[in-house]
């Protein structure tokens, strides 16, 4: 990762959760999910910009974030970000806007203390995540997740718990953008009913060696059990990678959302699974896991939390920011 000061740039991860079950409270930072996901890269470029607006790979675009932010602190900065994967897909792309928006406001108080800075920008990023309907685990994923992250607690940096997972195989992932769409506020109204029963069969499925292996068990089932893999099509993949799986070249797939997830051994010929794919999407991304996260939770002692949350209150209740040099 690298990270400088505020005329420099971040570089944030991307998440993609196999299953997951919302939990929400009155509290924005206990609102959240249990669950568990990939986490991912190349990372994505952020750098603020010195206007409010939020280009995406200098596409601008008007999103809620923003104005939750400034209506919320009083403060607001544009962002560019440039990502390899398209928002709003279902990889945490909003996540990473948010962590950059909360970014920019941490660099106006914490100007002498990077990793302030940077756990700081992870509360506010998921308290803008959690408003705008746009994600619960994304942003906690992506600061502390490394590997298969599993969140164990609900909620934001300081809040919530995550345990990660080290994958032993050498293993990538390809992603087909399917040209079927569906965003994270209609996803949470359309299953909300499903999420608490298939989260508990597919942790059990993923509890019996937390590994690759299960972790792609438990993901299809839920994507498949929830109804984002729907049958005619499962079909269809499953007859065109029957024998990239028979070589052992393709470990297993899942769907979230916009996104077919298919996991494979570093050697296979990725290029020919992509080939076969046209049928569902036009687009193919490739992507590695990430081994080390940014921010390692032991590192956030109780003081500290204490600091930063007390710090996020007063700026709230007042809606100015605070002495910098902090």
């Amino acid at each position: 990762m690298h990270i400088g000061s505020l005329e420099e740039f971040i570089e944030i991860p991307l998440h993609i959760s196999g299953f997951w079950r919302p939990i929400y409270t009155e509290d924005v930072l206990s609102t959240g999910s249990l669950g568990a996901g990939l986490v991912l890269k190349p990372m994505t470029f952020i750098k603020a910009v010195n206007e409010e607006k939020i280009y995406i790979n200098s596409t601008p675009f008007d999103l809620e974030h923003l104005k939750i932010v400034k209506e919320r602190y009083g403060y607001a900065r544009g962002l560019y970000v440039k990502t390899s994967v398209p928002l709003g897909v279902g990889a945490g792309v909003s996540g990473n806007i948010s962590i950059g928006l909360g970014y920019n406001l941490a660099s106006k108080i914490y100007t002498k203390d990077l990793f302030k800075r940077i756990v700081f920008a992870g509360i506010i990023g998921h308290e803008i995540e959690v408003i705008a309907r746009t994600g619960l685990g994304d942003v906690i994923a992506e600061l502390s997740g490394a590997g298969i992250e599993e969140r164990v607690r609900n909620g934001s940096l300081c809040k919530g718990v995550i345990i990660n997972h080290h994958i032993k195989e050498d293993v990538k992932v390809l992603l087909i953008v399917l040209r079927e769409r569906i965003y994270t506020p209609e996803m949470l109204k359309l299953y909300s009913d499903k999420f608490y029963s298939l989260h508990e069969r597919a942790y059990r499925i993923f509890s019996r060696s937390y590994d690759i292996d299960s972790f792609i068990e438990a993901s299809y089932y839920f994507s498949k059990e929830i109804g984002f893999l729907r049958k005619d099509v499962d079909e269809k993949i499953s007859s065109i990678l029957a024998d990239y799986q028979r070589k052992g070249d393709v470990l297993g797939y899942f769907i979230k959302k916009s996104l077919l997830i298919i996991i494979y051994r570093s050697d296979a010929d990725v290029k020919s699974i992509c080939d076969n794919m046209r049928f569902l999407g036009e687009e193919c991304i490739f992507l590695e896991i990430t081994d080390r996260p940014i921010i390692d939770s032991k590192a956030l002692d109780e003081k500290l939390c204490e600091t930063l949350l007390r710090d996020r209150d007063e700026i709230l209740k007042k809606k100015i920011i605070l002495q910098t040099d902090i």
